[in-house]
């Protein structure tokens, strides 16, 4: 019974970390329509670190995310956000 509450527990974090990954495409989906840059570049940075901390084999798409967001908070000037990001690529050898 013990492997039977484990495997359930597994499949409930598996199902919280897509739930996850479902909202944050969904915010970036909106922030595209509505047009709001800040927020597109911020949005793609929980997905980032989401997919670095439980999903290395994604490190291309972590890499692409982090690309994107680093270019949109250069031409936007906002440093702080870029701080964080280029620290999180430094960390991937990228």
């Amino acid at each position: 019974m013990r492997r039977t509450y484990l495997q359930f527990f597994v499949l409930q974090i598996s199902t919280l970390r897509v739930k996850r990954i479902l909202e944050i495409e969904e915010a970036m989906r909106i922030t595209r329509e509505v047009r709001v840059r800040p927020e597109l570049a911020l949005t793609r940075l929980p997905l980032a670190e989401l997919l670095l901390d439980h999903y290395p084999d994604e490190k291309t798409d972590v890499l692409e995310h982090l690309d994107f967001a680093i270019q949109e908070f250069r031409e936007m000037k906002m440093k702080p956000s870029l701080g964080w990001t280029l620290r999180h690529k430094k960390i991937l050898g990228g």
